[in-house]
């Protein structure tokens, strides 16, 4: 069923949910549906255990409500709210002092629906009502996983395309839901990607972003989503493609109605092969590298939900986390609970940026100050850390300090134009919120917004932190304004101020150019992907339906690694000399990808061992990387192909094998298998290096 609002889902007629109708349809507390869920999920999982089944969607656009409905205000979860205040709270007179009220007991405690928790002034119950709503609409999905692993151990269970947008109704908790769920398939968007990618667990089936038939693209050669995504979808730390559809005679399926694949799918399918010849193991077996923190508040989001301000929602998230990523960083999505659990100290990024961050607790603000005087760097823009974790407005603020102000509250907030010292703004003027009430004490200011300092900089123990007091907005419409967009020319002067640069430079600014490390070991693959920004490339159609022309233009770069190596090309599996630079040529749309490797490849090496071997015995064989410093030596991908007599590739006896220096197999033939001479072929993935050995299959011919 999806597990959606039946009275608001969209694939049902109507909408029959009134403003005053606060009862979600299904209650996802209420006993008996959990029940008959629990009973429904059994069933269904028993009957497909037999098809070795381990992986299960609970549904595509599974939303715990459409539109602005403050659910829910059943009798379950009204009675389930006070035992998660009583959790959070502890005792009735912490909750009292929250909430300025005098229950006796937290029986008496009761969830407020926005318009009379406005009325009452009441931000901590309802911040805490919608925080329980988080807790909630993740806790079904656990629920649905232990169901289902009741009956199949182990599954990944999940949801796809669902929890689109941040948002305070839609109950999207992006770190709760990734504590209840091992599978998700998302619509592609900067922070949503990004938050996946940071809270996901090893193990976990990844996908970010449809590929398919959207507007029936049938006609056309090149397609933009076809082409694009599936290469993302890799580079973002994915693990899965998903396609929609394959269902022949339908108007959005990738193949015809006999089931042949349409000409714009080659280019899906030719990506996908690449991948599957070792490319996607290697990446997929590698730690992708994030290097830009950016914290992620749900009290903060519900905070600036209660105040009717726009401040710090999905489009500033996606905006401050595609800013990053165009500027040659990685951002990782950092929740309170990680932070709280010491992560940034661990990880130490470079920065870590906060977006109307209002709402902390005070352990999350002891964590960014054990962070900064350690040395790390805080960003953050209007009003940080005004407000306790319930909303609630305190006397200071917990990080000012750390900034060097005073005055911040956030009911100071006007529109007014940026004046920033020593950067200069080509375009059109700036006029942005920001917060008038903020005051230097012991930061330094460096221009102004309005009647306010607008960059304001301080040392806090061996670290930095800089407070923008304005907030970036519609940075991502304005990107076709690149290289000389303000946000960009902006951020990066403060960056450099800090001296923050990536870690992998291109020397000059390629437009809608994303760079992605990955590690493995001492070894690392960079990789360039291109997407259509400001580029003079045509394309017809709108979104993400575009048509892609067969000519594309070629953006010429030289990349600085960040240590020096030998270099290869991965793709073309060439070898292009020790050093620290590269010079690339890359295609819109089209990948490149480099390894660093710290040590010379010269070659691999494959024998057979023993020569001949019977139909259905085991073969052994053995793989060889040869360099030219084995103490070095990192995991390498070497593709093995078995061609038999007639010079047919067996695909079922091939792979791709992870190599560290050598490695051993061995392969059992089928009791009736092609008797004569066979071959192995084995390929380096990095440097292309190629080796053959034979064996010979004895037995009767069948």
């Amino acid at each position: 069923d999806r597990l959606v609002d039946e009275k608001t889902d969209w694939c049902r007629p109507n909408n029959t949910r009134s403003k005053n109708d606060l009862v979600r349809k299904p209650c996802l507390t209420n006993p008996e549906y959990r029940n008959s869920l629990r009973k429904m999920l059994a069933s269904k999982v028993e009957k497909m255990k037999e098809y070795s089944m381990h992986d299960f969607s609970l549904g595509d656009e599974c939303l715990f409500v459409v539109g602005d409905y403050d659910l829910c205000f059943s009798d379950t979860c009204r009675a389930d709210f006070k035992r998660f205040v009583k959790e959070e709270y502890g005792t009735i007179e912490k909750l009292n002092a929250e909430y300025g009220t005098t229950c006796k007991s937290f029986d008496e405690v009761e969830p407020l629906p926005f318009e009379s928790a406005k009325e009452q002034d009441q931000i901590a119950g309802w911040v805490d009502h919608r925080l329980h709503m988080d807790s909630v609409w993740a806790g079904i999905f656990g629920f649905c996983r232990d169901s289902i692993r009741g009956v199949a151990p182990g599954a990944r269970v999940g949801y796809e395309g669902s929890n689109l947008h941040v948002d305070s109704y839609s109950a999207g908790d992006y770190w709760k839901l990734s504590r209840a769920m091992n599978l998700n398939n998302i619509y592609y968007q900067p922070f949503q990607a990004a938050a996946l990618a940071s809270f996901a667990s090893k193990g976990d089936l990844l996908g970010f972003g449809w590929i398919g038939g959207y507007g029936a693209p049938h006609a056309k050669k090149h397609n933009y989503e076809t082409q694009y995504r599936s290469w993302l979808t890799l580079l973002k730390g994915g693990n899965s493609l998903w396609v929609w559809n394959a269902g022949g005679p339908s108007s959005g399926s990738v193949s015809a109605p006999e089931y042949e694949f349409y000409d714009y799918f080659q280019d899906a399918l030719s990506a996908v092969r690449e991948m599957k010849a070792g490319l996607g193991k290697a990446l997929i077996r590698a730690e992708r590298q994030a290097d830009f923190g950016i914290y992620y508040s749900p009290a903060s989001i519900h905070t600036a939900k209660f105040m009717g301000t726009r401040l710090g929602n999905d489009a500033h998230l996606q905006d401050i986390s595609q800013l990053t990523i165009d500027l040659g960083f990685q951002p990782f999505i950092y929740s309170p609970e990680q932070v709280k659990g010491g992560m940034l100290l661990r990880n130490k990024p470079k920065a870590v940026y906060m977006s109307f961050i209002q709402s902390i607790s005070m352990e999350e603000a002891e964590a960014l100050k054990k962070y900064v005087a350690g040395g790390g760097v805080l960003i953050a823009d209007i009003c940080p850390g005004v407000r306790n974790a319930h909303g609630k407005l305190l006397q200071s603020g917990l990080l000012n300090n750390v900034f060097g102000i005073s005055g911040s509250t956030g009911n100071s907030i006007k529109q007014g134009e940026l004046v920033p010292d020593g950067i200069r703004l080509v375009g059109r003027t700036l006029v942005l919120p920001y917060d008038s009430g903020v005051s230097l004490n012991g930061g330094r200011a460096a221009g102004r917004v309005g009647d306010a300092p607008a960059i304001i900089h301080n040392s806090y123990g061996k670290g930095r932190a800089v407070l923008l007091n304005f907030s970036i907005e519609g940075y991502i419409p304005s990107r076709v304004n690149w290289p000389e967009n303000q946000y960009a020319a902006l951020m990066r002067s403060i960056l450099a101020n800090l001296e923050i640069f990536p870690d992998v430079k291109t020397g000059t600014q390629v437009p809608g150019l994303e760079v992605t490390r990955f590690k493995s070991g001492g070894l690392q693959y960079i990789t360039f992907l291109q997407d259509i920004v400001s580029t003079s490339i045509e394309l017809t159609g709108s979104s993400m339906f575009v048509a892609v022309p067969d000519k594309k233009p070629v953006t010429k770069f030289t990349a600085t690694m960040p240590s020096e190596g030998y270099v290869y090309n991965v793709r073309d599996g060439k070898y292009m000399g020790k050093g620290r630079q590269a010079a690339l040529g890359i295609k819109v749309l089209e990948p490149a990808v480099l390894a660093v490797v710290p040590y010379k490849i010269e070659g691999i090496s494959l024998s057979a061992v023993p020569g001949r071997v019977e139909q259905g015995q085991k073969l052994r064989y053995s793989i060889k990387v040869n360099s030219n410093d084995a103490t070095k030596i990192e995991e390498q991908i070497v593709r093995i192909q078995f061609i038999n007599p007639r010079g047919q590739e067996v695909e079922h006896y091939g792979g791709n094998i992870p190599v560290t220096g050598s490695a051993e197999q061995e392969q059992r033939l089928a009791l009736n298998e092609a008797p004569g001479i066979w071959t192995i072929v084995a390929r380096d993935l990095i440097s292309g290096s190629m080796a053959k050995t034979c064996f010979i299959v004895g037995g009767t011919k069948r």
